[in-house]
């Protein structure tokens, strides 16, 4: 029915029966909507909710019309001077990486680009634009 308007909520806010209402999304995909959500602590960026396994672009596009993500107040943290307290706050890293992080940029006197932060060891490449929603080598 086109005379239905959408009404756009925040994703970070919704349910899966809500999120269930979007074309092409059911009950397997909304829970893995709502868990990586949860493992988050939120989305800061559309592109955390495109990385969901199995989500089409095309569902994408109608979820968009649906939900949106709030323009959150994401403090970007500097990778240079972090602590490791700070780095395993990042969804993306755990106790390995970080200390790989921590023992590379010591030996380079902190890291001057993502070429360089990339070269450390177990590095999730693919998963570096999402990263970088969280971190900055300012």
């Amino acid at each position: 029915d086109y005379s239905k308007k959408i009404v756009s909520k925040n994703i970070n806010n919704a349910s899966a029966e809500e999120l269930r209402k979007v074309y092409g999304i059911g009950p397997a995909l909304s829970g893995r909507i709502v868990q990586e959500r949860e493992r988050l602590g939120g989305y800061v960026d559309m592109m955390q909710v495109r990385a969901v396994y199995g989500l089409t672009d095309s569902t994408i596009t109608k979820l968009k019309e649906h939900f949106f993500i709030k323009n959150s107040k994401q403090v970007k943290i500097a990778l240079n001077t972090a602590t490791k307290d700070q780095l395993l706050s990042i969804p993306y890293f755990n106790d390995y990486l970080v200390d790989e992080l921590i023992k590379e940029r010591t030996l380079r006197d902190g890291f001057d680009s993502w070429e360089k932060v990339m070269l450390t060891s177990r590095f999730p490449e693919e998963k570096l634009s999402l990263i970088q929603l969280y971190l900055t080598l300012d």
